[in-house]
């Protein structure tokens, strides 16, 4: 009998892990990052010519906290650079989010708050010097953006 308990609970414990590392990093970001399908707005000739015209830049995107391969269009998430062509978007800068405090806002954040940034390294399994190190973070993102095969970062304009 307290072998099967045994079993039974080892099979709880790794299905617990594979929806903790495997499932739930996903359903966070899509959460908190949703790409909301519609019908394409209405751009007037001239509007698009000054688009087409214009050295399109966006200075923060959070993405590179998350795995996933900004080189496919995502399901989620606001940045991919199959997006940002299609945008016209000539300079991207991708931020490094090495902490943010639980219940983040604007008018006040205590010192004392849980660090999001913390699970989500754990649940996405970096580097386990990264989960309690600043620095650590910020490197392994930078890293990732660096592996990155063919690094669609450099365009002439």
């Amino acid at each position: 009998m307290i072998k099967w308990i045994g079993r039974g609970i080892g099979l709880l414990l790794i299905a617990a892990a594979i929806v903790f590392f495997g499932v739930l990093p996903g359903i966070v970001e899509k959460g908190q990052n949703p790409v909301v399908a519609h019908t394409p707005y209405a751009i007037s000739p001239k509007a698009q010519a000054l688009h087409d015209s214009l050295i399109i830049g966006d200075l923060h995107t959070d993405s590179l906290m998350w795995n996933r391969n900004l080189l496919k269009r995502g399901d989620r998430g606001q940045v991919d650079f199959p997006r940002l062509r299609e945008g016209n978007v000539a300079v991207q800068v991708l931020t490094t989010v090495t902490k943010s405090p639980a219940g983040q806002n604007y008018d006040h954040n205590s010192t004392d708050a849980r660090d999001n940034i913390t699970l989500l390294a754990m649940a996405e399994m970096w580097p386990i010097k990264s989960w309690f190190d600043l620095t650590e973070r910020g490197l392994y993102m930078a890293g990732r953006l660096e592996a990155t095969p063919n690094k669609p970062l450099i365009r002439s304009i």
